[in-house]
């Protein structure tokens, strides 16, 4: 008899909805964890050690660009280990960089300017 009243009024899809419901709660739950444990990772970031960007070359080979204090340092990494490729200077300043800019180049004609500036012979060699 409590068949029957569950499947005329239409119970039987209660427990499927309690089984989505605690499933959008466990991915929730899941998207709560690791928003908190991405903010306090950054949160541990204040210190003198940064790493400023990372570039992938491949997949066992990124590059990092690190700044440790005021240095700059671009780290290689291998499954051997971690390599420093070089130092980095300091950026320059955009007065120091106009200082230290190429100098204007000049433009080069191009070949029918030059053609019409040459001087022009017939075929016996007589010049017009």
């Amino acid at each position: 008899m409590l068949a029957q009243l569950s499947d005329a009024s239409g119970m039987e899809s209660w427990p499927v909805l309690g089984l989505l419901g605690r499933a959008c709660l466990v991915v929730l739950g899941m998207v709560a964890v690791l928003w908190v444990w991405r903010r306090t990772q950054q949160a541990g970031t204040k210190g003198m050690l940064q790493v400023v960007e990372q570039r992938r070359l491949s997949t066992n080979h990124p590059l990092f660009l690190v700044k440790v204090g005021s240095r700059s340092l671009l780290l290689g990494a291998s499954p051997q280990g971690l390599t420093t490729l070089c130092e980095l200077d300091p950026p320059m300043d955009r007065a120091a960089q106009a200082s230290h800019a190429e100098p204007e180049r000049t433009t080069v004609p191009s070949w029918s300017t030059i053609g019409s500036q040459w001087p022009q012979s017939d075929v016996s060699g007589a010049t017009r």
